[in-house]
């Protein structure tokens, strides 16, 4: 029997692997084969993982719905980053804002689910993020919230529980966050 209860949900694009930056704004990669991962969030991953936390991408992929992406290109980059981090599962949203759905940040349809399947104590758990709809989002689920600044040219959240310029600092932040 698996007795984590709690988990460190984050995104995917400029967590996970780097976001390409066009006029400020992160973007996904277009395809695996343009995919950067992350320096050091194999290991940050791993090191959280063996602290007991459920570890699981909740990642908004609109080009889908606005056809700049192909589903089954961000099926690839996920199952290349499961087979490459100790990651438990990867939640994504192909919808737009107008589609108004439940699973697209900041919504906590993704949160629910994973919730349910993994009997997970949101109060317990973080969302590590890197813009303004991953911390709403977390907040929103009821996760404690961590705010990765990558400087883009965009809103900035005003209410993370915490803020952070690597990725590196995730490890003092769930230690001594709990």
């Amino acid at each position: 029997m698996n007795l984590k209860n709690k988990c460190l949900f984050l995104d995917r694009d400029g967590i996970l692997n780097e976001a390409e930056i066009i006029d400020g704004f992160p973007h996904p990669p277009k395809s695996l084969a343009s995919l950067v991962i992350t320096p050091c969030a194999r290991d940050i991953i791993a090191r959280v993982t063996k602290l007991g936390y459920y570890t699981i991408c909740v990642s908004n992929q609109p080009d889908i719905a606005r056809g700049t992406q192909d589903f089954s290109e961000v099926v690839k980059i996920n199952n290349f980053l499961l087979d490459n981090f100790t990651i438990d599962d990867i939640y994504f949203c192909p919808h737009d804002d107008e589609d108004n759905c439940n699973c697209r940040k900041p919504k906590i349809g993704m949160f629910e689910m994973a919730r349910s399947k993994y009997k997970i104590d949101l109060s317990k758990s973080f969302m590590l993020g890197d813009t303004w709809r991953d911390i709403y989002a977390g907040n929103n689920a009821g996760c404690k919230t961590i705010f990765l600044d990558k400087n883009y040219e965009m809103e900035k959240p005003k209410n993370a529980d915490y803020y952070i310029k690597n990725i590196e600092d995730i490890l003092e932040v769930i230690l001594n966050g709990n």
